[in-house]
């Protein structure tokens, strides 16, 4: 009975951040950006357009359901319809999924088969990171109430990070693939499968560059002096070879165009995008929107950091400057679901290691 109960929780947990991305968000938009992919037309279309791995998840997943049981049984047949939903939400996000394209989910019976699957596919990748967090977390801490009440703070995070975001699966499956890069180095899996990771990787999210170097970074001791073993140089430059031949690849099928924020060029990435982020009116969403996300916890771990383990250290040393440089120069840094990446994979265990720590010295006063 009890595990059924937390199952039921843990459910309720990945079933709320996708609620919110879709009433609070622009989930609604889904469709019709997943429409202008599958015809090679993505609005920004880089880096959209080369982000294929999660669309065609979905894609399969479509064609699997549309075979299967929506054959013998649709579903959406029994769907309400969802133009009650768009007008109850609020003004500026009816006119925000409106401009997006989300009314179009009420049209028809194929478009609300694609809700099905997209509320379906987000769920699935909320529940596999709450398993590979938990996997990956456990290794900071032993304690189940802890890791309980950390999949608590990440369907919450997950919830406050929708501002301007569609569901966003590539996101979500960039998540994925760093906890199961960091499960790989902890668990000691064969480097083999740090190649075909590092290709999947790039299938989804040119962001997933670092996931070779944190297999390289984990086999190094800075403190004393220690670099790795050939094999890990080895492997470790497949995987970057594998990324790269990916990258390439697509950019070569689709074509190489360059990257853009905007329709009219508002935004321009580099320095000035920068400088807008922290600067300009729409800071006050950089800095407001932060606050709910990755505020405290960066805080918290830069306090925490020296007395952290090595491996986390090295990750942090790695990733965080590097992400938060990229994202606010090539990014709007409000739209704080990418940083999710370094606050499940960093920031909260690093946390979580010093609660354990704290506690472990805790008793060890009460036995002297």
């Amino acid at each position: 009975m009890k595990k059924l109960l937390f199952g039921f929780c843990i459910f309720l947990l990945a079933v709320n951040p996708l609620y919110r991305n879709c009433f609070y968000g622009l989930g609604f938009s889904q469709y019709k950006r997943h429409t202008l992919w599958k015809q090679g037309e993505s609005p920004f279309f880089n880096p959209w357009q080369y982000r294929v791995l999660s669309p065609l998840l979905v894609e399969a997943g479509y064609q699997i359901y549309t075979n299967t049981i929506g054959a013998v049984l649709p579903v959406e047949d029994f769907m309400p319809s969802g133009g009650s939903i768009i007008t109850q939400l609020n003004p500026y996000y009816q006119q925000k999924i409106k401009e997006a394209g989300g009314v179009e989910v009420v049209i028809n019976s194929s478009v609300r088969r694609y809700l099905i699957i997209f509320s379906l596919f987000r769920i699935l990748q909320h529940l596999l990171i709450f398993y590979l967090f938990w996997r990956y977390a456990k290794r900071f801490t032993p304690d189940k109430y802890w890791l309980a009440a950390s999949l608590v703070f990440i369907s919450l995070l997950m919830g406050n990070a929708v501002r301007d975001s569609d569901l966003s699966f590539n996101t979500y499956t960039d998540i994925i693939i760093y906890l199961a890069a960091a499960i790989l180095v902890l668990e000691k899996w064969q480097p083999a499968w740090l190649v075909l990771l590092a290709a999947i990787g790039s299938m989804n999210r040119e962001t997933a560059i670092f996931v070779p170097a944190i297999y390289f970074v984990a086999q190094c001791d800075w403190q004393q002096k220690k670099l790795p073993e050939f094999a890990v140089f080895k492997w470790t430059t497949l995987a970057y070879v594998a990324f790269g031949a990916v990258f390439v690849g697509i950019r070569t099928y689709y074509g190489a165009y360059p990257a853009y924020l905007s329709d009219n060029q508002v935004a321009v990435a580099g320095l000035p995008l920068l400088i807008d982020n922290l600067t300009s009116f729409f800071s006050v969403y950089t800095y407001g929107e932060a606050t709910g996300s990755y505020a405290v916890p960066l805080i918290a771990s830069l306090y925490c950091l020296r007395r952290s383990t090595v491996l986390l250290q090295n990750i942090f040393v790695l990733i965080v400057p590097a992400w938060f440089l990229m994202h606010f120069l090539y990014s709007f840094a409000y739209e704080t679901r990418t940083f999710l990446v370094p606050i499940l994979l960093i920031f909260m265990p690093i946390i979580l290691n010093e609660i354990k720590q704290k506690t472990m010295d805790s008793k060890a006063d009460l036995v002297f």
